[in-house]
């Protein structure tokens, strides 16, 4: 089989999308399937044409491109030779020219819906414009329609086309690479990383970009100022680079919390396990439905971290009562009383931190999502 992938990002952009795509590309190509992965190339040094990994990608140069969007055409390229097409949505500048090809070959076409496009103000304003206008036309198009959870896809804005046609819409939970955990050996990890002086880690994992406007780190820096008198000694480490690095810095100086705080910016793969294995607990504070799973989520728990997030559609999911909690979305008075219920007991930490790794190992491998994905694929291909 070969397939045909369109991403709005892949490496060496950090984020949930490329990600994805990075996991089931090579989870495909392990199965023996040919993958070629189509991107625009945002950056004029990158190569048109490279291999990662052993998958091919072309890096197709944009028409426009406005920070993590850009207009790309496939008509250029020999799509005949694909069994079939993934998009990967939300890809505004790509969706015009699938939706061409489509009609030209009529070969089968799998969307993987990652979320709404949201934002505030104008632009907010443009993406529901969109979205009223492209959606309908994706949903026409598409044979099938991957949503990462069930529960996001019932809050979104495809909900009502997934009411009236359930058959098209299926959900395939994201996995992760399962790595052999070493949390008994948090005080080495930690005196690796530089942080033996340092009490309790709590952790956030995420780009501080635009992008990723929607991280929460905010209502964090608020919860750590409700937790001012908590005895527990603690720190914060913020994982993580990106263009609005410096406005959290100065955020978090301004909310009186910067000395409960470490910016580590971001880390390789390797110490990110690292950072894992000397973590106590995770947040993921985030404020929207941009928001719309949360991996590294699932990451945390492979190595027996308990997890906390904010109670939205599809995050939800990741997180049960025997191996985290849940807070009200930006309710950082809530947020901080879950943290301190963690943070205080270690006995319930521990057991948190067992049953997260039990339930993501089990659960949440990138080779059940390959699995699940190839039977979409075969059964795309049957008809």
């Amino acid at each position: 089989m070969r397939v045909a992938v369109l991403t709005p990002v892949f490496w060496p952009y950090s984020g949930g999308i490329g990600r994805v795509v990075a996991n089931e590309a090579m989870g495909l190509k392990a199965e023996g399937h040919g993958v070629d992965i189509f991107t625009p190339r945002y950056k004029t040094a990158w190569q048109r044409a490279e291999q990662w990994q052993g998958v091919n990608i072309r890096r197709l140069k944009p028409g426009w491109k406005i920070g993590n969007a850009a207009g790309i055409k496939v008509e250029s390229i020999d799509l005949e030779k694909y069994d079939l097409i993934h998009l990967h949505y939300p890809f505004i500048g790509g969706v015009k020219s699938v939706l061409k090809w489509k009609k030209k070959t009529r070969k089968p076409l799998v969307v993987t819906y990652h979320m709404d496009l949201v934002a505030d103000g104008w632009r907010g304003i443009l993406f529901k414009i969109y979205s009223w206008i492209v959606l309908p036309k994706i949903v026409a198009a598409a044979d099938k329609i991957i949503f990462s959870s069930l529960d996001y896809g019932q809050h979104s804005f495809l909900a009502e086309y997934f009411k009236k046609q359930p058959a098209k819409f299926t959900a395939i939970p994201f996995g992760v690479e399962i790595k052999d955990s070493r949390a008994s050996n948090k005080i080495e990890a930690k005196k690796e990383l530089g942080l033996n002086s340092i009490g309790k880690v709590v952790l956030f994992v995420g780009a501080l970009d635009k992008a990723h406007y929607f991280k929460g780190l905010d209502v964090l820096f608020a919860a750590l100022y409700e937790l001012r008198q908590f005895k527990e000694d603690f720190k914060v480490v913020i994982i993580g680079d990106g263009g609005l690095k410096d406005y959290y810095q100065k955020k978090a100086r301004q909310m009186w919390v910067f000395d409960k705080i470490k910016f580590v910016g971001k880390v390789n793969e390797e110490d990110l396990q690292k950072y894992y294995q000397a973590g106590d607990v995770l947040v993921l504070p985030s404020i929207g439905p941009s928001e719309a799973y949360g991996m590294v989520l699932i990451e945390a728990q492979t190595q027996g971290l308990p997890v906390i997030a904010s109670n939205l559609p599809g995050v939800r999911e990741q997180v049960g009562e025997d191996r985290g909690r849940l807070f009200k979305i930006k309710d950082s008075k809530d947020l901080a009383k879950q943290i301190s219920v963690i943070l205080k007991d270690k006995d319930l930490a521990e057991k948190m931190g067992e049953a997260a790794k039990n339930w993501a190992n089990k659960n949440r491998s990138i080779k059940q999502e390959v699995e699940s994905l190839l039977a979409v694929y075969k059964s795309m291909l049957q008809r």
